[in-house]
């Protein structure tokens, strides 16, 4: 009897047959150690998708409540306000929206009457907020403000001259100089607050800052009237 001839067709079979034989031994084999994996992939998978709806649901939540409080602050229904702001703050308070209920918080606080409690709402967020950018520099300008209702107007003056180092935009630089002015009259020394209107003055009349108000003019008469 002649011997089976071998064909190429022959061959991919017997070769397919074997890895399937191979492949359903090594199931068999381990059957228990790739159920343990592909558990283990499954649950990642889960886990990995409940946490990021659980993040978009903070984030829904924290933005909720930060609108719900900005739109009582600004129609002036403070105490409401502080409320939301404050859930808003503590239960999110590491989020962008955590911080921004802070801030926040010391408007309203602010605007209560209450310069105390609005400071130490800044010195709790101050770390959060770090040293550079916009919301720092709301944050010293707050500050500021709290300072003066508190009369203590020599650190107010510390806190505006630090800001007028940053890198301001030409209305936050308008603003902090019309404030540490303000602060320098308060505290006595006048002419140093007219040396910060007329540099202000000069910036003013190059084009440097925008000034439609005649805020700054007639501020400079008070000051060069104060200080003959």
């Amino acid at each position: 009897m002649s011997a089976q001839k071998l064909t190429r067709k022959k061959l991919k079979q017997d070769s397919f047959l074997d890895w399937t034989a191979r492949t359903v031994e090594f199931v068999q084999e381990n059957y228990v150690k790739l159920a343990i994996g592909i558990g283990v992939v499954v649950v990642v998978v889960v886990a990995v998708s409940l946490y990021f709806q659980g993040q978009q649901r903070a984030h829904e939540q924290a933005s909720f409540l930060l609108y719900q409080g900005e739109s009582l602050m600004y129609r002036g229904a403070y105490e409401a306000a502080r409320e939301r702001l404050q859930e808003c703050h503590d239960r999110y308070g590491g989020s962008l929206f955590g911080k921004r209920a802070g801030l926040d918080l010391g408007h309203t606080y602010l605007a209560l009457g209450d310069p105390v409690q609005t400071l130490a709402i800044l010195d709790g967020i101050a770390d959060q907020v770090g040293q550079r950018g916009a919301m720092h520099r709301e944050l010293q300008m707050i500050k500021g403000a709290a300072l003066v209702d508190l009369q203590r107007f020599d650190e107010a003056a510390a806190v505006y001259r630090q800001l007028r180092e940053e890198d301001l935009d030409p209305n936050e630089r308008y603003e902090v100089a019309m404030r540490l002015a303000d602060c320098l009259r308060l505290s006595g020394q006048v002419q140093e607050g007219l040396n910060v209107l007329e540099d202000l003055k000069a910036a003013v009349d190059r084009g440097d800052i925008p000034s439609e108000s005649r805020d700054l003019d007639t501020r400079l008469q008070i000051f060069r009237a104060l200080a003959m």
